[in-house]
């Protein structure tokens, strides 16, 4: 893979995150206030939008993006599945297209973690029909979130961002 192509992978990862910290910082009550995920999802869907040069941000997307508009996502096992949040180019077509997949669960919702995950390996995996750059597992607690990167259909590292004092400290795991 090519410098520019990380570069401009970790530029996107690092608006994600300064984007999730905004969430926090100002709209954390959702949080506290235990309302659904989806929810959650939309409004940080909603601090995403336009801030992707490009590219256009769709909360459970349905529908299998450059295909067949009435084909519906589907992954091994799973006959109709969407993400969370997609993020993909206004000017590319096909999987080229596809740049980022997240799933999104709350900290007290986790029962169905590993069905995000295998949609996370299936979404990014090079070998299968969607082939997402880079796929978010984002976990939110009240005081804090981790995301999990996903690319090629792996796991590939888990950071936990808390926050303490009006200060985010993050940590890093491989």
């Amino acid at each position: 893979m090519d410098n520019r192509m990380e570069e401009t992978k970790e530029h996107f990862r690092s608006i994600f995150v300064q984007k999730i910290k905004d969430f926090y910082d100002n709209e954390s009550q959702l949080l506290n206030d235990d309302v659904g995920e989806r929810a959650l999802v939309f409004r940080i869907g909603c601090r995403l939008y336009n801030v992707f040069p490009g590219c256009s941000v769709y909360c459970e997307y349905n529908k299998a993006h450059g295909d067949n508009e009435t084909t519906s996502k589907s992954i091994p096992g799973k006959i109709h599945t969407y993400p969370d949040l997609i993020i993909f180019s206004d000017t590319e077509t096909g999987s080229a297209a596809n740049k980022i997949v997240v799933e999104v669960k709350k900290e007290t919702n986790c029962e169905k973690l590993k069905n995000d995950v295998d949609k996370l390996r299936w979404f990014t995996d090079p070998s299968y029909k969607y082939r997402y750059e880079t796929g978010y597992h984002l976990i939110l607690g009240k005081l804090y979130f981790i995301l999990c990167l996903y690319e090629r259909g792996q796991l590939i590292s888990i950071d936990k961002y808390d926050k303490i004092s009006d200060q985010w400290n993050s940590s890093h795991a491989e």
